[in-house]
Formats: C-alpha cells, sequence, structure tokens
C-alpha cells in the first residue's frame, strides 16, 4: 500500500491516481490515470478517467489527499 499525501504529487511517470476530498463527515474517493499524452508533437501529462478520457488540466486537479500508484504490469 502506498502512503496518503496532502501534497500534491509531482509526475514522473505514468502512474494511477487515488484522491480524496473531505465532505463534512467522511472522505468521497476517486481514482484517475495520469498517462503521457501527445499534442501537436509535444506530450503533457494527462489526467484522465478511469475509462481513459481526458478529465481536465492536471494543473486543476486538487484534492484533500493524494496516493499515487504504479500501474499494474501484465499477469
Amino acid at each position: 500500500m502506498k502512503n496518503w499525501t496532502k501534497e500534491k504529487p509531482k509526475f514522473t511517470k505514468e502512474c494511477l491516481l487515488l484522491t480524496a476530498c473531505w465532505f463534512g463527515d467522511h472522505y468521497e474517493y476517486s481514482i484517475f490515470q495520469v498517462k503521457k499524452v501527445d499534442f501537436d508533437g509535444k506530450w503533457y501529462w494527462g489526467w484522465l478517467t478511469g475509462e481513459g478520457e481526458e478529465y481536465g488540466d492536471l494543473a486543476d486537479l486538487k484534492a484533500d489527499l493524494y496516493c499515487v500508484m504504479s500501474l499494474i504490469k501484465k499477469i
């Protein structure tokens, strides 16, 4: 199990990102993919839904807690 952190991670490789947001008396959790996205001959770190659709600008990602997990290699 990876550790949760309050600081938004700096991404250096593709990964899964778990987020937790505090809502009054409980956390609500989300999972995203962080992947390299090609655009105009360049690339950037994309913030994608679990289905692989781009969610938004990674700079806009805000949560109370973050947990980075490695992608699963083929079993």
